[in-house]
């Protein structure tokens, strides 16, 4: 896909103001991305957003598109590192700058409730965040050191029964024994440091290279990634793939590989022998040629304990090797002991229209046989359905409606065929006993683990910030083998919310306020055991 920037009139002074990240690299699935995204549907331009996070080459040529293209956000957009803390310094070819601070507080009455928080945990009670540090470029190389630090209070709130005693009553209540998700993180204040959105790259020749920490987003979801997401936050791996979309004559691909490792949480299944694992994905897109505004793509993980001496070649180029071999049949490539998820996804995007639609479907990449793929493509399968509509307003502001659904319990009609009255959710593994995850929380979607649930979202952008309003049902369980051998499948624990967020421009810094009450249906599958949680949430950026 292309960008086509175009001249726009000059941003009014009442519009001056810093970027909207910290001075540093955009985060994905922030604030900048989103505008970004809705600001393009009502242009001729075409933003491709379905491989997060971006190159710099991508982030670069964003940013000039939305400084140069009217709309309400366009004087917030500069060049990397012009509005940081204090004004970027220069050595020569070398430029530096320090990343504005980010500090945040959340507090959950009731229940903690994961919302792409990242490697954030907002358990029951108050949690703090901050993050800041230092960025670097030169010529081709770019360096970011962001790390975050928490601290949840994690309050005692009544677990699912698991079966499990001792300090593993905090683990999965469904399958304890087959994905590391923790319900909460053991019984008193839960804190970390970690490494953030840290970085470093060296892009040349339409080439992108290096080593990240930094959280991804793969696919064209926004509230319900189904691989890779930004839940769990980012994990330690090195990437090499486009710096831009790359031109192939009959349309443009974009790219990327990545390595890397992976670690548990202390309520892990796994708990003696190598622990971490070696996670290799890729993921790609195509925008035919003469089709504008369509994008097709996929993706690609595979899981293994981490090896003796180290990942070799071979197990990085797992994702580019068949997915329809039995390893009981003598076929060597699928291995018994690795967790492997794929998925495809579409969007369509029409220039100029307002308009996108976009749909993702992920399963268990295990299939047996080819003739069982064909049969039943949707088997231990998840999807996620979207559709957005934006407006360009005559005071100068944005409005976009969005509508996204996701629902993982395709397999729903496959139990009896398996001899079984319960689900079988993806993200979970029999071998690779820590499932897609990373330190207790999911790497792809918690609701699609938990279910299904969709949101109603409506949005205005406005030259002092943004309005949010949005409604939500998650299915958050609907199977506890400790009720017995139904497992309460005769009811089912709902969640309904409503999420009222707004962010305000002061000058060189950001004000975000959330408030989110919700109401649980059926907690632990106890009927007419019914709970309110109120979020409470502040978020300030700059100093």
């Amino acid at each position: 896909m292309s960008l086509l920037c175009g001249l726009a009139p000059r941003v009014s002074d009442a519009q001056q103001g810093v970027a909207l990240d910290q001075g540093g690299a955009l985060l994905s699935a922030g604030d900048e991305i989103a505008y970004l995204r809705i600001r393009a549907l009502t242009d001729t331009s075409l933003v491709p957003l379905t491989i997060q996070p971006l190159s710099a080459r991508s982030s670069a040529r964003l940013r000039e598109w939305a400084a140069a293209t009217n709309g309400p956000w366009q004087g917030r957009f500069a060049p990397t590192g012009a509005n940081a803390l204090s004004a970027p310094r220069s050595v020569g070819a070398l430029r530096w700058w320090v990343l504005r601070p980010d500090a945040a507080v959340t507090y959950h009455s009731a229940l903690p409730l994961s919302r792409n928080d990242g490697v954030v945990w907002n358990g029951r009670g108050v949690t703090t965040s901050v993050q800041g540090g230092l960025g670097m470029q030169w010529r081709g190389l770019e360096v970011q050191l962001a790390p975050i630090a928490f601290s949840a209070q994690n309050g005692e709130f009544a677990l699912a029964p698991n079966g499990r005693t001792g300090d593993f009553v905090y683990a999965d209540p469904r399958f304890p024994g087959n994905i590391d998700h923790v319900q909460a993180f053991g019984p008193s204040t839960y804190s970390r440091l970690d490494a953030g959105e840290s970085f470093i790259r060296f892009e040349a020749y339409g080439a992108s290279i290096g080593l990240s920490n930094a959280r991804m987003t793969w696919g064209p979801a926004r509230e319900y990634p189904l691989v890779m997401s930004t839940n769990a936050g980012g994990f330690a791996h090195y990437f090499i793939g486009t710096s831009e979309p790359a031109n192939v004559w009959i349309g443009t691909v974009q790219a990327r590989l990545i390595g890397g490792r992976i670690e548990q949480s202390a309520y892990s299944p796994v708990d003696t022998g190598r622990t971490h694992r070696f996670t290799s994905g890729f993921v790609a897109s195509f925008s035919p040629r003469g089709l504008r505004g369509l994008e097709i793509g996929g993706t690609r993980v595979m899981q293994v304990r981490w090896p003796e001496g180290g990942p070799s070649l071979s197990q990085m180029m797992r994702p580019f090797q068949t997915v329809v071999s039995n390893p009981d049949e003598g076929a060597a490539p699928n291995q018994n002991t690795e967790n492997g998820f794929a998925s495809a996804f579409v969007r369509i995007a029409p220039p100029g229209s307002g308009l996108e639609a976009y749909a993702e479907i992920s399963r268990e990449d295990f299939t047996g046989n080819l003739r069982a793929l064909i049969a039943k493509p949707d088997d231990l399968a998840q999807i996620t359905l979207g559709l957005a509509r934006t407006v360009l307003r005559g005071d100068g502001g944005m409005s976009v409606l969005r509508i996204e659904l996701v629902n993982g319990e395709l397999s729903a009609a496959e139990r009896g065929q398996r001899g079984l009255n319960r689900p079988i959710p993806s993200y979970t593994h029999s071998q690779t006993r820590q499932g897609l995850t990373s330190r207790g929380q999911i790497l792809g979607s918690p609701v699609a683990y938990g279910g299904s649930g969709g949101t109603i979202t409506w949005e205005r952008y406005e030259a002092r910030g943004r309005t949010s309003i949005q409604l939500e049902r998650q299915l958050r369980l609907d199977w506890l083998p400790a009720l017995g051998s139904t497992g309460g499948t005769e009811q089912a624990e709902t969640l309904y919310g409503i999420r009222y967020e707004r962010s305000r421009f002061l000058g060189a810094r950001e004000l975000t306020l959330t408030v989110a009450p919700s109401r649980v249906l059926n907690r632990n599958l106890v009927v007419g055991n019914d709970l309110w949680n109120l979020e409470l949430g502040a978020r300030w950026r700059g100093w």
